[in-house]
């Protein structure tokens, strides 16, 4: 009988795949979760500029643009700064206004109502975002997350 102290080549291969393994899970599910930091920055992104639209009509009593940039995948407020939308995100609108050509905005009135319509955004897990503007009231609804 042989007393040798150590491990067999079977034994380190076993562990060697079960760390290939757990890593490749926590590697997965850090990847996850990073996708769902940057969809849910997206939608408070979203969620923000369209607030804040709307103040800036009540507070300088003009209408103000929420303008969407289909060629250049961006959103922003008519005048200021854009914000780029990820090219695995697929935006599309509902009673939303041509603008310009490839632009389409939602208008906040100075009464507080708007033109209306809804912006849905399409995440690349499959879980789907709208986005409705009420017509008389302005008001801004964020509905889903369903895939």
């Amino acid at each position: 009988m042989s007393n040798s102290k150590g491990f067999t080549l079977i034994e380190l291969l076993v562990v060697l795949i079960i760390l290939g393994i757990a890593s490749a899970m926590v590697f997965l599910a850090v990847g996850k979760g990073m996708l769902g930091a940057r969809d849910r920055g997206l939608l408070k992104a979203f969620s923000k500029k369209l607030t804040e639209a709307r103040a800036m009509s009540v507070g300088q009593g003009r209408p103000v643009y929420f303008l969407i940039y289909g060629e250049e995948r961006a959103f922003g407020i008519e005048g200021r700064g854009r914000e780029k939308i990820p090219e695995d995100v697929e935006v599309r609108g509902e009673g939303v206004e041509d603008y310009d050509e490839g632009v389409y905005a939602i208008c906040f009135f100075p009464d507080g109502s708007s033109s209306g319509g809804a912006i849905i955004l399409s995440m690349p897990d499959g879980k789907l975002y709208r986005f409705e503007i009420d017509k008389f009231f302005g008001a801004i609804r964020l509905e889903g997350g369903e895939g």
